[in-house]
Parts: structure tokens; sequence; C-alpha cells
């Protein structure tokens, strides 16, 4: 893991003095992507790529809508502003830099988005189960049924 210290943009914003953030590098279970954790904040900070790298499915590469709005908070690679829309399918807000494509989540928002493309996989899995497939998938689902109860 590099030695790389970045600021909290969430404790910069708070007041916070330079220097006093204690930002982590974690590595996100089973996939190999390290992020940046702030223990005071429980923000993260996701380099460009990793969020969607973050989770077990692939899924379109997150763009900054032509609608989202300069944020008080700062790219912590020094970038400048970061640009807050709400991430699909989510009421999360995330704020994103348009320079290095950089993510900040607030504390629990990873979860919620997690959560949120966890039961999309599930809907999606659902539609391609309908039609003739599903009620051979269903078939086969009732006779194995059928086999335990013996």
């Amino acid at each position: 893991m590099t030695a790389r210290i970045i600021e909290c943009p969430r404790c910069m914003i708070d007041g916070w003095p330079r220097g006093s953030c204690d930002c982590k590098r974690r590595f996100v279970k089973g996939t190999g992507v390290i992020i940046d954790w702030c223990p005071r904040c429980e923000g993260i900070w996701f380099d460009g790529g990793e969020l969607e790298r973050s989770f077990a499915s692939a899924d379109r590469q997150i763009e900054i809508p032509h609608e989202a709005l300069a944020g008080a908070f700062r790219c912590p690679l020094g970038h400048g502003p970061l640009r807050s829309f709400h991430y699909p399918d989510t009421l999360a807000l995330i704020e994103m830099c348009e320079h290095c494509f950089g993510i900040w989540l607030d504390g629990g928002q990873f979860r919620e988005i997690r959560i949120v493309r966890k039961h999309r996989a599930a809907e999606a899995e659902k539609k391609q189960r309908e039609g003739v497939r599903g009620a051979i998938c269903d078939w086969i689902d009732a006779k194995i049924a059928e086999l335990s109860e013996d």
C-alpha cells in the first residue's frame, strides 16, 4: 500500500485544521481496491474508477451530469471543487472531481449504494428468469424441492 495522506473533504469544510485529519488506507474486501477512509467522519474517497470496481457486478462508469453543481467540498488531491449529484437510482448525494474523477462519499453512503445495487441485481435476475427460461428454472426448483421433502 502506498503511503499517501489525503485531507478529508468533510473535515476541511467542518473547520478542522489542515493536517489534523487521520485518513487511513483500506482495502475493499474481494476487490483489490484501496480507498481512503476518514475515521472522524467515516467518509470515503475513491480514486477515479475505484467505486465501480468496488462492487461485485460491473456497472457503467459514473459520469458527472450536466446539472451537477459545484459543492462546498474540494478534491483532496488538490484539483479544486467537487461537483455534487445523486448516485444513479439512490438518494445518495455524492461529490466527484471533474479532473481526476475521484468520488467522495459521506459516511453511510457506500452502504446505501451497495444495498441499492444488490437490489437492482436481484431485480434483473428476476426479470431474466421470466418467460420460457424462467418457467424451466421454476420447474427445476420445484422438482428439487420435491426431492428434498422425501
